[in-house]
């Protein structure tokens, strides 16, 4: 199980005790510590490092009060357990910076969704999407310029 050690006196965690504290076997760990400078989404889901490396976060997720199931697996559960420590854009962080947070304990505030005005109803606009739709498609223009070709710019006998 994870021991969420408060930092004392302005202690820095080296990813070797951020590894051990969550759970993480000594083996395992030595495996573990150089994919904790990848981002999730470059990880194989399939390696045994990733797996513990998750299986650690699961376990940190656990400590804090979350219902993850620790099986080495970014489930649902786990992913928004994460994203409540990490933020939304958690998978664009680095496994260091991901425990950082989770250890940290800080609760990101949600940002609150950008709200888009209504969309104006015009009435040239359902005319004119398909004259659009078809000026910005390059096959379109190709056959317009074999008409073209074809009817003006070849010559005549």
């Amino acid at each position: 199980m994870a021991q969420l050690v408060q930092q004392i006196g302005g202690h820095q965690w080296n990813v070797r005790e951020m590894v051990l504290n969550a759970g993480i076997g000594q083996y395992l760990a030595q495996m573990a510590i150089p994919y904790m400078y990848f981002l999730p989404r470059t990880c194989d889901p399939y390696a045994q490092a990733t797996q513990a490396i998750v299986q650690g976060l699961q376990n940190m997720l656990a400590a804090r009060g979350h219902h993850v199931p620790v099986d080495g697996w970014m489930g649902r559960a786990t992913m928004d357990a994460t994203r409540v420590y990490a933020g939304p854009r958690w998978m664009d962080k680095t496994w260091v910076q991901i425990y950082g947070d989770v250890m940290a304990g800080k609760v990101v505030a949600r940002a609150p969704q950008a709200t888009l005005p209504p969309a104006r109803a015009t009435a040239t606009g359902d005319v004119l999407d398909p004259v659009i739709s078809l000026a910005s498609n390059p096959l379109a223009w190709l056959a317009g310029g074999a008409a073209f070709y074809y009817f003006v710019g070849r010559k005549r006998s």
